[in-house]
């Protein structure tokens, strides 16, 4: 009888622990998906600013307080924003928008560059405010 009573309470703690691992890794499987996901996008991010600031002219590059701080987003480019269109096969298309922080006092003090989302290759550069 005594064996019985142990073969079952070992039984239901195997089976415990069975159900309690299935379950547990698919939230943390999800969340390390999503982390992933955020990093991912987070290195893109890098690796346009960076690489966008390599294609900079030398000038351009001195007025820059730091690549690291731009601001990244994505429009559909339309003529009228961009007086210095490097490529107008990109018209009507989205790119990336790449909005640098500049070393100016005065206002602008940023300046405003269009890259391909696909290769971050430098477009043209944009008005600002």
């Amino acid at each position: 009888m005594l064996r019985k009573i142990f073969m079952t309470v070992i039984s239901a703690y195997l089976l415990f622990i069975l159900f309690a691992c299935t379950h547990s890794n698919e939230p943390s499987r999800h969340r390390a998906a999503a982390d992933r996901k955020k990093v991912n996008k987070t290195m893109v991010l890098k690796d346009i600013r960076e690489s966008v600031w390599t294609q900079l002219s030398i000038q351009d590059k001195k007025r820059i307080r730091s690549w690291k701080d731009a601001k990244v987003s994505k429009m559909v480019l339309r003529e009228e924003m961009i007086p210095q269109l490097l490529n107008t096969s990109y018209l009507g298309k989205e790119v990336y928008l790449i909005d640098i922080p500049t070393i100016n006092k005065s206002l602008p003090n940023n300046m405003i560059v269009y890259a391909d989302t696909h290769t971050y290759t430098l477009i043209g550069y944009g008005f600002v405010d």
